[in-house]
């Protein structure tokens, strides 16, 4: 495993959409795979500098789809990205356990 990423990167990632390799900068990088859990997914990501990350999302709202509108309800207090934190880095075949999954990235 290589050099977790610094604080500073991962909360430039997030802010910024993950559009770009929070370890080389690339705009290169694609899913590889997507899960769900109890109201949270996971997005494996992998870039053409080798390196792979997974991104978590959390359920925040719902998207209504009425026959006539669509409209999106957040939950009250949800967290922004503000204050990320990274618990622990983790090889890619062992899962992080449920408590490093609390900070949700958001916007």
């Amino acid at each position: 495993m290589g050099d977790p990423l610094i604080q500073a990167k991962v909360n430039e990632y997030v802010k910024h959409d993950g559009v770009r390799c929070p370890y080389c900068g690339s705009e290169n990088i694609e899913a590889v795979d997507i899960s769900t859990d109890a109201g949270s997914a996971y997005d494996e990501k992998v870039c053409i500098c080798g390196r792979s990350w997974t991104d978590v999302y959390h359920l925040v709202g719902i998207v209504h789809d009425d026959e006539k509108d669509r409209y999106t309800t957040y939950a009250d207090n949800i967290h922004t990205v503000t204050d990320f934190t990274v618990i622990q880095s983790y090889p890619k075949a062992q899962e992080a356990p449920n408590d490093a999954r609390t900070h949700p990235p958001g916007k």
